[in-house]
């Protein structure tokens, strides 16, 4: 379901049904490519139960690999067995992930992902004896560990989606997230540096069904896809501030994914 590449120059294929993700080596081959190697084992399990969705390789070789129920498996350089960073039947599939300026791993997933509670709406520390109610969003893992967990708004906000479709983190630690439900419209969520909840005054709402992905640029600038009219939008980073909005319709049909290169 998806490809990444290592720091090698290996690429690694995610086999949804197959519960693995095979690696196959770099560079040019008159014969089909055999793997050089098979990953499984942590989350990844009996086809039809936890199933690998999306996997990202950090600047040191480790693999990532996120599965059908939100869950997260490290694979250490050199190892092909799997440890489960954080277990599944927090969420729906990990839709994406990616690999931020330091090396860490961020992945993003959904829908239905756990209800978490808080005191208050400003308060972005879990209680749970409070009523409050954010749903987990996402999370942050580094050298094999999770070290942040990340949140929607909360449940009767005008911007709550818990259905996590995209994520891109900008050099400088700020993250967004593009959330589509059904029936509603798509969300954009912006997180300020080193914060688990969004900020309400940055985070934006869009069409009906935009199903948003969420890319950013060395400028540290966020572009954003709409799937229900053909569009691309960049915005000043950490900001409402939209700069330009590229329309194309007859030659830009239902985007369903987008990056920046360097």
């Amino acid at each position: 379901m998806s490809l990444s590449t290592g720091p090698t120059g290996n690429f690694y294929a995610v086999q949804y049904c197959s519960t693995n993700v095979l690696e196959f080596k770099s560079g040019a081959s008159k014969k089909p490519k055999k793997p050089i190697a098979t990953y499984t084992g942590g989350n990844l399990g009996k086809s039809g139960i936890t199933d690998p969705t999306y996997a990202v390789v950090d600047p040191k070789g480790n693999l990532y690999v996120g599965d059908n129920r939100g869950g997260v498996t490290y694979f250490a350089a050199g190892s092909t067995k799997g440890v489960a960073v954080f277990p599944t039947g927090y969420g729906g599939y990990v839709n994406q992930m990616v690999v931020d300026a330091q090396g860490d791993v961020l992945s993003v997933h959904g829908p239905n992902p756990t209800a978490v509670y808080f005191s208050n709406k400003t308060s972005c520390v879990p209680d749970p004896s409070g009523t409050v109610v954010r749903n987990e969003l996402a999370e942050r893992f580094s050298k094999g560990t999770l070290v942040a967990q990340y949140y929607t708004t909360t449940s009767d906000s005008a911007l709550f989606s818990d259905n996590g479709v995209s994520i891109a983190v900008d050099s400088k630690g700020r993250m967004y997230t593009g959330d589509q439900n059904n029936g509603v419209n798509g969300v954009v969520l912006d997180f300020d540096p080193g914060t688990s909840c969004p900020d309400d005054k940055l985070s934006f709402a869009l069409d009906m069904g935009a199903s948003p992905h969420v890319a950013v640029d060395s400028n540290r600038n966020l572009y954003v896809t709409d799937y229900q009219d053909n569009t691309i939008s960049a915005y000043k980073g950490g900001s409402t501030k939209l700069i330009k909005k590229i329309t194309q319709k007859k030659q830009l049909v239902a985007i369903t994914s987008t990056t920046v290169g360097p």
